[in-house]
């Protein structure tokens, strides 16, 4: 895989790694859809509305965590700009979520 690549640069492994993050979450979730028990249209629509779009920023914030990995390129600085607007995007999804189902009384 790249992230072992000594000559990409930290960048360059973060993406990758949020890559293959992604990956994992959207296999979980098919996963999950392919194997439930019960579906329940309305109340499970809206949940899986909420994993697929929280899932790019939950693969944003795990990215950091792949070797070398760097949220910016060195020339740029350090630090991990991404951190926070993952973190609100995620968790405005989930508040989306949860205002609809109290909407809805489900």
């Amino acid at each position: 895989t790249h992230v072992f690549n000594p000559r990409w640069p930290p960048h360059a492994k973060f993406h990758n790694g949020q890559t293959m993050s992604m990956g994992l979450c959207l296999g979980v979730g098919s996963l999950y859809y392919t194997l439930r028990p019960t579906p329940a249209p309305t109340i499970d629509s809206l949940r899986f509305a909420a994993i697929l779009g929280s899932m790019y920023w939950v693969t944003t914030l795990s990215a950091i965590l792949y070797p070398e990995a760097k949220g910016m390129d060195p020339e740029f600085g350090e630090g991990f700009p991404q951190k926070w607007g993952a973190v609100a995007m995620t968790g405005l999804t989930w508040l989306s979520y949860w205002l609809e189902v109290r909407r809805l009384k489900l």
